[in-house]
């Protein structure tokens, strides 16, 4: 058990450290983002949801999102990304998921041009008993700042990187793979 929790903290540090990371460098290069933006129409943005995803609905999204290897056979056509222009894409995209099949689990999403993989990351802090947890005040108040509501610090943090991104289109697309009110109800009476 000892190795779970080590794996668990190595996880939250990981996650902070990389949030804050990610945090900082925005505002510090924000001039640089806005250049880059504004010649070649590089962006990015945080998806941040506070319920667990669909897994079926997920993997229709992730397969409109993602953008496949171009075929190699010039006889096949492309398959039609209704949401994405032609020249639209997202480049890099990563963070932590909740699946709504596994309620003590992270899941680390990681994508890179036209390589993706959703892997077992740890679990949730709010699945730990709190005397598990580090001793540290601090460390434990970075953990508890995490927490919202029943569901403690279960989310869905997704960093998007990408050329010219329809941001609204990614957001809706996301959106409509998390549990619907009745979902989330179900969910809630089968993981008390």
């Amino acid at each position: 058990h000892n190795h779970d929790h080590n794996h668990d903290h190595n996880h939250d540090h990981n996650h902070d450290h990389n949030h804050d990371h990610n945090h900082d460098h925005h505002h510090h290069r924000h001039g640089q983002q806005t250049t880059a933006k504004e010649r070649f129409g590089i962006d990015s943005f945080v998806y941040e949801r506070r319920r667990p995803f669909h897994t079926e609905r997920l993997a229709s999204a992730i397969k409109l999102l993602i953008p496949k290897a171009p075929k190699k056979s010039s006889g096949e056509k492309e398959e039609d990304y209704t949401g994405l222009k032609e020249d639209s894409h997202i480049i890099r995209s990563k963070g932590f998921v909740w699946l709504s099949n596994s309620h003590d689990q992270i899941f680390y999403w990681s994508h890179a041009n036209y390589s993706f993989d959703i892997a077992e990351e740890g679990e949730w802090w709010a699945t730990i008993p709190q005397e598990e947890w580090p001793a540290d005040e601090t460390q434990r108040e970075t953990i508890l700042r995490d927490f919202s509501g029943k569901h403690g610090d279960r989310k869905q943090e997704i960093v998007f990187i990408g050329v010219k991104m329809n941001k609204d289109w990614i957001v809706q697309k996301l959106d409509e793979a998390l549990l619907n009110d009745e979902e989330l109800l179900s969910y809630d009476r089968f993981n008390q």
